[in-house]
């Protein structure tokens, strides 16, 4: 009879749940790093995870919450507030002897008291709609800082990009010299080159090596700027997407800049904030010009008191002090030092900053636009120009390495050659990410996303 070459099904079931936790025992030594460092990171998930763990916005979004407390405060100052006290003295006095007066004594009061500010110049409800105005700024505060946080790590991003396929080309640069040196040190023994000529590769070679490595390290320092971003651990590592650029992203038209300034004028938070403060401004001095009028307020008591020695008892005590009293406050200013006068000179003089610093942030938005906007269209026509710089030093470089490994060219025009074609391709890569990131903060600007 022909055995069962499977396992029981019971034996495979404890097979599977032995590998199970197996894995999760595995997991669960591996460091929080390596998971972060298998992960790439796109532009978006950088993005959206920075909004949820930066510190900077994290204390931003603190700040807005407290300015929402802060008008319920300041709507609790329209109403009444009520206090209960108790008060309990003892008394200890030294007498002679034959003095048969009571030496020690005690006292106590109890009493409720209310107070409400009826009217105070109408600064109350002015105080409530700064309150209202600073909560409006906190917000946008935040997404001032989200704005800032998103443009930054889309450079950090780029710039990451540009200092990865940097440091391949290096790399290849590096391949390249080696062989050189190699098919050099042939030529050395057949004949064709002078010591001098080796050496003089082995010295390129040595320096592209170098080039290498202070290409690493630039991109190295690039993803650090992101992670800390990020606030990520230092431990924690950093792999990013590199999504396919197409030309035309690099390459495509531009838009008005007129147009720009005008879309940021009616979406940033900036700008919107600057116009705020014009406000809070103004309130302030609705609240100063407050100071002249005069204030009304209502007070009511009512309590009771007990004494020591008395020959009454003490809820008879309670019963006979019971009082009550009401009463009307009104208080017209007439001489406050100059406080007034000075307070509603400095909200004017608020007034008409705020009016300054809002010409002074429209004239930088523009600036920043036109400075964008000129670097675009810089930075496309030197990709157009480095391209096809970049296409003539292929073709140049490619004869004259071959011709060099033939012993027609030396060592000095084969160097020469490289040089300008690493050159052209370091240029074509650098305007070409120039003009990505320009274009991209330059949409940004006009109220679209980033994307990659």
């Amino acid at each position: 009879m022909e055995k069962n070459r499977f396992l029981p099904e019971h034996r495979m079931k404890k097979m599977i749940y032995f590998l199970i936790c197996f894995l999760i025992c595995l997991l669960a030594t591996l460091p929080l790093s390596n998971i972060f460092a298998q992960q790439k990171w796109t532009l978006q998930q950088c993005i959206d995870y920075a909004r949820e763990n930066n510190i900077s916005l994290k204390q931003s979004n603190i700040n807005a919450a407290n300015a929402a407390i802060d008008i319920e405060g300041a709507k609790g100052a329209l109403f009444p507030n009520l206090s209960f006290g108790i008060n309990q003295n003892y008394v200890g006095r030294y007498l002679p002897e034959n003095n048969t007066s009571q030496k020690n004594s005690y006292s106590g009061s109890y009493g409720l008291s209310a107070s409400w500010s009826v009217y105070k110049g109408g600064q109350q409800r002015t105080n409530i709609k700064q309150k209202e105005v600073s909560e409006e700024i906190s917000n946008l505060e935040t997404n001032r800082l989200e704005e800032e946080l998103e443009i930054s790590i889309t450079q950090y991003y780029i710039q990451i990009l540009y200092a990865t396929e940097s440091v391949k080309i290096n790399e290849q640069t590096v391949e390249a010299s080696g062989q050189q040196v190699n098919r050099a040190r042939a030529l050395l023994e057949a004949g064709s080159i002078s010591k001098s000529d080796l050496a003089q590769l082995e010295a390129q070679f040595s320096s592209d090596k170098y080039n290498l490595v202070t290409a690493q390290s630039t991109l190295a320092q690039y993803k650090l700027n992101l992670k800390q971003l990020l606030e990520l651990g230092p431990e924690a590592g950093i792999e990013i997407a590199e999504p396919e650029i197409e030309e035309y992203r690099v390459l495509g038209s531009l838009p008005e800049k007129t147009d720009v300034f005008n879309t940021s004028l009616a979406i940033r938070p900036g700008i919107k904030i600057s116009q705020l403060n014009q406000q809070t401004a103004a309130l302030s001095l609705k609240s100063a010009k407050g100071g002249y009028l005069p204030t009304v307020s209502i007070t009511a008591t009512s309590g009771t008191n007990n004494a020591g020695g008395s020959e009454y008892s003490f809820g008879k005590q309670l019963k006979n002090s019971w009082n009550n009293t009401a009463g009307l406050n009104i208080t017209i200013p007439i001489f406050s030092n100059r406080t007034n006068s000075t307070n509603v000179q400095k909200a004017r003089n608020d007034i008409e900053n705020y009016k300054l610093d809002y010409i002074n942030i429209q004239k930088d938005l523009y600036q920043t636009i036109e400075n964008l906007w000129l670097d675009a269209k810089n930075a496309q026509e030197k990709y157009v120009s480095a391209k096809e710089q970049f296409a003539s030093a292929t073709v140049s470089y490619n004869l004259v390495n071959e011709q060099f490994n033939l012993g027609m060219k030396n060592t000095v025009e084969l160097i020469q050659e490289k040089t300008n074609y690493l050159s052209a391709q370091q240029s074509m890569i650098q305007s070409k990410y120039m003009a990505l990131f320009n274009i991209q903060i330059l949409d940004f600007y006009n109220g679209k996303n980033i994307s990659l």
